[in-house]
C-alpha cells in the first residue's frame, strides 16, 4: 500500500483524500466542460489534439529516459489518464482534484485517487518517478506542492515538471473570465530550475522548450509565434489599417491560428 493515511470516503470506488471547497468546485466545473467536450466532440476545448499529443509525447520522451521496468510512476494532476497511457511495464498511480477525472483514470487501469497536490496522500519515498504537468501554475501554495512532490519521490528518483513559459496572465484578471481560479503565477526556464535546485536541492537534469519543438515540427506547414509576438503583428496591422482590428477573420488569424501554447518541460533528480 502506497497511501500513508485512510481515505476520507470513496466515490465510485475512487479514494477521496480532500474535502470540497470553492477551489475544488472551481476545477470540477472546468473538468466537466473538458469531459463533456471529449465525450461529445472528441476534443479538448482549450487545446487542439495535435498540440496535446505533441506536448504529451515530448513529456513521455523525457520520462522514458529515467524509467525502468517495474517502477512506480505517479502522475500528479492525472486528468483522464492520458499521460500515463504512454508507459507500460510500470506501476501507475494518479491523483486529481476532480473526482470524475480520477474515475476516468481508474478505468484505464491507473490506481487513481482524488486529492490535492499540496497534501499528497502517499508515503515518503514511495515513488520512482513523479510527473506533474500543467498543474503548478494553478496551485495556491507552490512551496507546499513541490515539497510534497519531492517528499514522495525516492532519493535518486526523478521528477518531471511541465509548466507554461512566459505566459501572459492578464486575461485571468478580467472580471468576465468564466472561472475564479486558473493560472496564478508566471514561470520561465530559469525560475523553475532556480526554485527547484535552490529551495529543494534537486539536481537539474535537462530542460526542453516546447516552442522550439513546435517550430521544428511545423515549419513546413506554418510558422507559429508566441502570443506576445502575434499580438504585436496584429496591432501593427491595425495601425496600418484600423479597420483590420474590427475584422473577426483578421483577429482570429493572428490570435488563434498563428499561436501555440509555449511550455517548458524540466527533469530533476531528488538528492535529499
Amino acid at each position: 500500500m502506497v497511501y500513508k493515511k485512510e481515505a476520507l470516503s470513496y466515490i465510485h470506488d475512487v479514494p477521496v483524500f480532500c474535502k470540497t471547497n470553492d477551489y475544488v468546485e472551481n476545477y470540477d466545473e472546468i473538468a466537466q466542460i473538458l469531459i463533456k467536450s471529449i465525450k461529445e466532440e472528441g476534443r479538448n476545448p482549450w487545446m487542439d489534439e495535435e498540440h496535446w499529443k505533441d506536448s504529451e509525447g515530448d513529456t513521455a520522451e523525457i520520462c522514458n529516459l529515467y524509467l525502468n521496468p517495474g517502477d512506480r510512476v505517479l502522475d500528479v494532476g492525472c486528468g483522464t489518464g492520458r499521460m500515463l497511457s504512454y508507459f507500460s511495464g510500470v506501476e501507475k498511480y494518479g491523483i486529481d482534484i476532480s473526482i470524475d477525472m480520477a474515475e476516468m483514470s481508474r478505468k484505464k487501469g491507473i490506481e487513481a485517487c482524488m486529492g490535492n497536490v499540496e497534501d499528497l496522500p502517499y508515503k515518503d519515498a514511495s515513488m520512482d518517478l513523479v510527473i506533474c504537468t500543467d498543474v503548478l501554475e494553478h496551485v495556491f501554495d507552490l512551496y507546499k506542492a513541490l515539497s510534497e512532490i519531492n517528499r514522495v519521490v525516492k532519493i535518486g528518483g526523478h521528477i518531471i515538471l511541465r509548466v507554461p513559459q512566459d505566459e501572459d496572465l492578464r486575461p485571468y484578471l478580467d472580471s468576465s473570465y468564466p472561472f475564479e481560479y486558473v493560472h496564478l503565477r508566471l514561470f520561465s526556464k530559469s525560475s523553475l530550475e532556480l526554485y527547484c535546485t535552490k529551495v529543494f536541492k534537486m539536481k537539474f537534469l535537462q530542460a526542453r522548450d516546447s516552442y522550439e519543438i513546435v517550430v521544428k515540427n511545423e515549419w513546413k506547414r506554418f510558422l507559429f509565434f508566441p502570443k506576445r509576438i502575434s499580438r504585436k503583428i496584429m496591432v501593427g496591422g491595425g495601425k496600418i489599417n484600423p479597420r483590420l482590428l474590427e475584422n473577426e477573420k483578421f483577429r482570429s488569424y493572428f490570435i488563434e491560428k498563428t499561436t501555440r501554447y509555449v511550455e517548458i518541460i524540466e527533469a530533476f533528480e531528488r538528492c535529499e
